[in-house]
């Protein structure tokens, strides 16, 4: 008895030490067949332990003696016992979520969650989510095979006459026509595949899995709460969720959710791969795989334009200037613009992250010969923003002698650079590459083209800062000369000038129709003249006068 009671303690002190989250997979992975097993195994311990009595006063149970020698019953409870101990844990290391259990799992995933313990909830998760994601597809040999044989056992349209309709439509066939079976071999390919679907019939289905898995799935992985707790805990998970989800619908709603909530954490690891991911080779930004979320994203930039991955990070930073415009405290980021805060101060900025996160995807884009913007048309609508929310307040009276004094001119400067980037990149890459291909030297859209879509996207936003009654006149001054000499790099190898003209023009026409156009234009001919002398200097004479004929 008490050798039964020592095993009996031993199992109550390995189930108390076991973490909450362990148990709670035991229970999806605990099968009929385990608790047979173990149930028998007891059962047995419990009769090899009161062998005596068993043997004194029944009849049918054999006496110790005829036991093969060497053989006790006692010793056959540690032999039991030791059967028992192997089999369940090996069952259980290989056990999977099924179907018959997701009803348990959908329960225990809700009960997590409206807990709000939310560490056992994704650990939990993380355990079944290959699983999960199969019965949520309905992804077994059965339902495959089900779904083939339905439409011909019960076909929803007459061949013959989609037949006749095609004739109708598109005119005679040129292609032999196919030799039609009898009658007798129609009568009985139909009644062989109405057989065939009543057989896969009386297969089992799994019931309702399949709706507990979808409702499981829409009800907590597209969460806010879930969504934030999977971010600052196993942001890494996210991927995987990623990677499961073969709709597109919902695989682009997720990520929108997951992205948002990485910029709303200047602790995230989105915030923490970007800081860590400054390295460049030339123009473009090594992406070491050691940044696991950025390298997933934009490894393959069609998967990245087919989640667009840039609406989740543009749509928060705009969002993000319109409530620092609605706040009622001071916007921090008029603020100056001091060494520590440009060391250590932008890498907790979600502007700066997200501006940051552009220029790693465009320049991967430009390199990778992508042909689609990526979006970068979000540039021009942040500096739009940025303008709106500028102010000199707080800066001090001696901030006209900077050029870029606040930490928002600090970012215009950054957007401008990184546009900058992009356009002379095309320096950079093979000049047969069909993103750099010049269908037009003018000002008009090529969205297959990065370069000359971020010379629009510039010239936008200079026409946004050159026109701004509250952006201050070196930054302005400073944002006008990077344009300038823009032009010049590209017209001083004399293998880009179709470029070069191309961003003259959308400089000296951007906005002809609106308002402030003469405003514009005459700034950006009083910051040329300023400079005149010095661009004499240092470029050729005839480039400079393209540039002050196209100004006149």
């Amino acid at each position: 008895m008490g050798l039964l009671i020592t095993i009996l303690s031993l199992l109550a002190a390995v189930i108390a030490v076991t973490p909450r989250e362990r148990q709670l997979d035991l229970r999806v992975r605990f099968k009929v067949l385990d608790w047979a097993i173990a149930s028998i195994g007891t059962l047995a311990l419990i009769g090899l332990e009161f062998y005596e009595f068993l043997e004194t006063h029944f009849s049918f149970v054999p006496p110790e003696k005829s036991w093969p020698t060497g053989l006790t019953s006692k010793n056959a409870i540690y032999l039991i016992f030791l059967v028992v101990a192997l089999v369940i844990p090996l069952r259980l290391r290989f056990a999977k979520l099924s179907k018959r259990r997701m009803s348990i799992f959908r329960e225990l995933i809700e009960e997590l969650y409206w807990n709000g313990n939310y560490g056992e909830l994704i650990a939990l998760l993380q355990t079944h989510l290959k699983s999960l994601f199969r019965i949520y597809r309905d992804d077994f040999p059965i339902s495959r095979l089900r779904a083939k044989v339905y439409p011909l056992a019960f076909p929803h349209y007459d061949p013959a006459v989609i037949e006749e309709i095609l004739k109708a439509v598109n005119g005679p066939s040129k292609t032999k026509p196919r030799k039609r079976r009898n009658e007798f071999q129609e009568r009985l390919a139909f009644r062989f595949k109405r057989i065939a679907w009543r057989l896969l019939k009386l297969l089992p289905d799994g019931g309702t899995a399949k709706e507990d898995a979808t409702e499981l799935i829409r009800g907590i992985f597209f969460a806010p709460k879930f969504v934030t707790a999977l971010s600052q805990t196993r942001p890494y998970l996210g991927l995987e969720i990623f990677t499961e989800f073969k709709n597109t619908f919902d695989r682009t709603e997720f990520i929108e959710l997951f992205m948002r909530e990485l910029l709303k954490d200047s602790h995230s690891v989105l915030f923490r791969e970007i800081r860590n991911n400054q390295n460049m080779s030339g123009r473009r930004y090594q992406l070491p795989e050691t940044n696991r979320l950025l390298f997933f994203l934009l490894k393959d930039l069609n998967f990245a334009k087919d989640v667009n991955i840039y609406k989740p990070v543009g749509d928060f930073m705009l969002t993000y200037l319109d409530e620092l415009a609605a706040g009622t405290t001071k916007d921090p980021y008029n603020r100056p613009s001091d060494s520590e805060y440009e060391r250590n101060g932008v890498w907790e900025s979600p502007l700066y992250i997200g501006i940051l996160f552009f220029d790693i995807m465009v320049r991967e884009a430009l390199f990778k010969g992508m042909e689609w913007h990526m979006w970068l048309y979000y540039m021009p609508l942040v500096v739009k923003e940025i303008e709106k929310n500028y102010s000199f307040d707080g800066l001090g009276s001696d901030h006209e002698h900077y050029q870029y004094p606040s930490r928002y001119a600090q970012l215009l400067y950054r957007i401008f650079r990184n546009m900058r980037d992009w356009i002379l990149g095309v320096q950079d890459v093979p000049s047969d590459q069909a993103n750099v291909k010049l269908r037009r030297a003018d000002d008009e859209h090529e969205n297959g083209n990065i370069p000359k879509s971020s010379i629009i996207a510039f010239c936008e936003s200079l026409y946004t800062v050159l026109v701004s009654e509250r952006i201050g006149e070196k930054t302005k001054a400073s944002l006008a000369d990077m344009a300038f000499e823009i032009y010049f790099e590209l017209r001083a190898s004399g293998k880009y000038d179709s470029y070069a003209v191309s961003i003259l023009l959308a400089m000296t026409h951007e906005k002809s129709y609106a308002k402030q156009a003469p405003k514009y234009r005459g700034l950006l001919a009083k910051f040329f003249k300023e400079q005149r002398i010095e661009y004499r200097l240092k470029r050729k004479e005839e480039h400079v006068d393209s540039v002050q004929a196209a100004l006149k």
